[in-house]
């Protein structure tokens, strides 16, 4: 009886740790494609990765707007919109053998994107402690996690 409670509770506590996984985020990516505005910020955050990107994978203009996806994510204390972007489309500039390209994103009072942090990993986790407004955060590589914590600009290694 332990075992299939145990089973039947897997999907809570998964979605409780408030963990993402680039890889499951990437197969579902279609349908989180970034607003326009989000898109055209964050081809300016990664303007020659960006310009790799799309010769490598022949895109035109047009699909170009919707290379960036995008989710919202609770993790400042003044409700700012916060943003959980990666790639919708595989190449080689943000992919690694298992690590997704990722940043972290606010839209300001002003309507001005801010990048947070930009990293390569397989997975962030939102944790519950903050530092100056911000959640702290473990970027997930393989078994290994590494924290990180909001420097009132941007995120950076835990010292």
């Amino acid at each position: 009886m332990k075992k299939i409670l145990f089973f039947l509770l897997i999907p809570y506590i998964c979605f409780a740790s408030n963990a993402y996984y680039f890889e499951s985020l990437s197969n579902n990516a279609s349908t989180h494609i970034a607003p326009a505005d989000l898109q055209k910020a964050m081809v300016a955050f990664t303007k020659d990765d960006f310009i790799d990107c799309k010769k490598q994978l022949n895109l035109s203009h047009q699909n170009s707007d919707k290379y960036f996806s995008a989710i919202p994510i609770s993790i400042s204390k003044a409700e700012a919109s916060v943003f959980l972007v990666f790639p919708s489309k595989h190449c080689f500039a943000f992919f690694g053998a298992h690590s997704v390209q990722f940043w972290i994103v606010s839209l300001d009072k002003n309507k001005q994107y801010n990048l947070l942090l930009s990293a390569r990993q397989d997975g962030i986790e939102i944790l519950s402690s903050f530092t100056n407004g911000f959640a702290d955060l473990n970027l997930i590589y393989g078994n290994e996690k590494q924290e990180y914590h909001f420097n009132g600009k941007i995120y950076v290694p835990k010292t």
